[in-house]
């Protein structure tokens, strides 16, 4: 169980040099980075005033930060 929920106080990684929680680098930074193109997009949004253009930026935004995450995790 330990390994399937990140949440459980006792699952960490000491591969990195020192003792990490899965919580602290892995999850957390997913949390953020997927708050980009929300950010983006309110960005994109105040400057125009345009919703499809918005939306178009969001969307682009969103598969092109999947596409390099994808590609990052093909060179590791």
């Amino acid at each position: 169980m330990a390994i399937v929920c990140p949440l459980v106080p006792d699952v960490s990684n000491t591969l990195t040099g020192s003792l990490h929680k899965t919580w602290s680098y892995r999850w957390l930074n997913a949390l953020t980075g997927s708050f980009i193109p929300l950010v983006a997009a309110a960005l994109v949004y105040q400057l125009t005033q345009r919703w499809r253009i918005t939306l178009l930026t969001a969307g682009l935004l969103s598969a092109g930060w999947a596409a390099a995450g994808g590609v990052a995790l093909c060179v590791e």
